[in-house]
């Protein structure tokens, strides 16, 4: 969301009034795609108009970017506060990783990475075949990076599509199983939080 950051925040605050909160983050990457980059860059240079339009939809990603970056820290500051969790996703080779502010983020919340394969958790291409697609969470939820640090690839060599066109585009909603997976692990936290607090307050 490109709300203001205040209102992004507030969110959080009246969800701990009501249980745990877990965010879920996955903003748009195509500022830091490698492909995207590189196709378009490799089409764009040998003609200055095309590559100019090219510059100008890339700064047209960097201020989306921005936006929700502030979006972003106003909610992890809003996390540290309530105790909250969060889950941050890309692509694992997306340059954006390297950004200054989620770095950030990732420090001041304390989060841990875990790499994980697309086709080991259900990415498949239009015509059924796996596409290994190498993903990345940041999270502070140890039953996530438990979890997908299990989901590598397993595939026989050459049985991959590549993650490219139409699938590249379709490789950015979650499969069945990682969303059954997240679920899972979301309610193992709160429940074990729920418990330590109750032993706490005995």
């Amino acid at each position: 969301s490109t709300r203001k950051e205040s209102s992004a925040a507030s969110d959080v605050y009246k969800r701990q009034l009501s249980g745990h909160v877990i965010v879920m983050s996955s903003m748009p990457c195509t500022w830091g795609c490698t492909w995207q980059i590189v196709n378009e860059g490799r089409k764009c240079m040998d003609n200055p108009a095309v590559y100019a339009k090219y510059l100008e939809k890339q700064e047209e990603h960097r201020i989306l970017f921005e936006k929700l970056m502030s979006a972003l820290e106003a909610i992890a500051d809003a996390l540290l506060c309530v105790g909250g969790d969060l889950v941050h996703e890309w692509g694992a080779r997306n340059t954006l990783w390297h950004n200054r502010r989620i770095k950030a983020v990732i420090k001041k919340l304390n989060m841990h990475r875990v790499y994980f394969d697309g086709c080991a958790v259900g990415l498949v291409s239009q015509d059924g075949r796996k596409i290994r697609k190498p993903w990345l969470f940041e999270t502070t939820i140890p039953q996530v990076c438990r979890k997908f640090a299990t989901a590598k690839c397993n595939c026989p060599n050459g049985s991959h599509a590549r993650c490219k066109g139409k699938d590249a585009l379709l490789s950015a909603f979650y499969t069945w199983k990682m969303t059954d997976w997240l679920h899972n692990c979301f309610r193992s936290r709160a429940t074990c939080l729920l418990y330590t607090s109750d032993a706490a307050d005995d």
